[in-house]
């Protein structure tokens, strides 16, 4: 039975604050805990000047029950405000920047919430989607760092959040109307992988609890493992989709695993379906060896690699597997039977002929270097065709009218399928004057323009 429970501690803080045309707002950061009653909240209507309030954005299911939302419907919700950001594998930062949005639990309220074992599906627009646990969403069972990217401990986690506005502005087509990330009070950031752009879809996902037979496919009962110290286990993403895949090419993507449980369990990897023997795992210290598990300590994840190599003779065609993440056997009590945990993903390759030159590009951020510190302009480029390309960036900077200088890179590959934040530089001198700047950016494969933005930025005094 789902039980809602009101959340123990409420922080409420009057900010003024421009959304939307609104004048203020209510801010309210609320502690995590469990799944929590929304009480109806009386602001100045917040419209969106880019998606209509009356379109479905958002559908939220939990097995027969399913709710949609408007952009009204969640701006009418209580409003989470506060400071996010991610930080890439890389360790590229992105952030932090001040968004708005409704708490996943609030969210998940329309449906029941959501109890321990079960886990959340989010999927985007284009189809891609994630996978986040109880404890997770619940419990802000992640990483957090500060803006500098150091690993920090806090009394109180960010929010999981469905994010409709950053800066007081609706976000933009590239990752909105909504987006899932993380929101705090202070000038926090998480993991790349909480974060998800153009949400569209939220599913309740029930626990999968499997005999332990050759193949795992009878589902037995839940209460079959319930010892707090036992292992459990979430995949993300849930889907993979290979679009436009070569032959005699290898492809590559990161899938994340979760031990959910308190202790530390090995997890093993398979897969099987037409395109098995085309898949291959790697630990992300070592891409030359393939490996068939992986050991990960109580409550926290891992990065493993899946390698994708399309043979030279396979025909055109769709190709089908499915990634299986398992524990090892568990000794139930009571009844002598042993169950694992299993989470599985499936990946879907579309095999052509066809060279295809694409690509997108999800964000573009600049620094504010002191005068005689390098001005950082970092593109996160994603390679969307089936061949390796080289995007062409290229950044005037303004003073006010007056052209300053320009800077481009058309030196950095990227493999198709994946993404790289390519970075330019503008070497600042101390003599050179501080204040406001704008960099005009172009993104261009060949002769076609995928993106133009300006962005703002500030010379400071040396020293300062």
């Amino acid at each position: 039975m789902k039980k809602c429970y009101l959340a123990i501690a409420i922080i409420l803080v009057m900010v003024p604050l421009s959304v939307y045309g609104c004048t203020s707002v209510t801010t309210i950061i609320q502690q995590p805990g469990n799944t929590v009653t929304t009480p109806a909240m009386a602001t100045t209507a917040l419209p969106s000047t880019t998606t209509s309030e009356l379109s479905t954005l958002l559908t939220v299911t939990d097995g027969s029950t399913t709710t949609t939302f408007t952009m009204a419907d969640l701006q009418s919700m209580l409003t989470t405000i506060g400071y996010g950001g991610e930080i890439e594998q890389n360790g590229t930062i992105l952030g932090p920047y001040p968004y708005a949005g409704v708490a996943l639990t609030s969210i998940l309220n329309a449906v029941g919430g959501i109890t321990a074992g079960q886990s959340v599906k989010i999927t985007a627009r284009d189809e891609s989607s994630m996978t986040l646990t109880y404890d997770q969403i619940v419990n802000g069972d992640f990483n957090v760092y500060d803006s500098t990217g150091n690993q920090i401990t806090t009394s109180t986690k960010p929010l999981i959040c469905i994010i409709f506005s950053e800066n007081g502005s609706p976000l933009a087509s590239s990752v909105g109307p909504l987006q899932l990330g993380t929101v705090s009070t202070m000038n926090s950031i998480t993991d790349q992988s909480m974060w998800l752009n153009s949400v569209q879809q939220i599913d309740v996902m029930p626990v999968i609890a499997v005999s332990s037979t050759t193949q795992p496919t009878t589902a037995v009962s839940q209460t079959t493992v319930s010892s707090t110290t036992s292992p459990g286990i979430a995949l993300g993403p849930s889907t993979f989709e290979f679009a436009n895949a070569v032959r005699n090419t290898e492809y590559e993507k990161t899938l994340t695993i979760y031990n959910t449980g308190t202790a530390d369990a090995h997890f093993n990897l398979s897969a099987d379906g037409q395109a098995q023997s085309w898949l291959n795992f790697y630990g992300l210290d070592n891409e030359q060896q393939s490996i068939t598990g992986i050991d990960i300590a109580g409550e926290s994840s891992a990065y493993v690699l899946l390698k994708v190599d399309i043979p030279s003779n396979a025909p055109n065609g769709t190709y089908t597997a499915t990634i299986y993440a398992a524990t090892a056997p568990i000794a139930a009590s009571g009844n002598g039977v042993s169950t694992i945990m299993q989470a599985q993903s499936s990946v879907t390759i579309d095999v052509t002929s066809e060279n295809v030159i694409a690509g997108i590009v999800n964000s573009v951020t600049v620094n504010s270097p002191e005068a005689g510190m390098p001005m950082i302009l970092t593109v996160n480029f994603e390679n969307t065709g089936n061949v390796s390309t080289v995007p062409n960036i290229d950044c005037v900077i303004y003073k006010g009218n007056t052209e300053v200088a320009e800077v481009s890179n058309d030196t950095t590959t990227v493999a198709p399928n994946a993404e790289e934040d390519i970075q330019i530089e503008w070497p600042t001198t101390s003599t050179d004057q501080t204040g406001d700047y704008t960099g005009h950016v172009t993104v261009s494969l060949g002769n076609t323009v995928l993106d133009t933005q300006d962005v703002a930025f500030a010379l400071s005094p040396p020293g300062t």
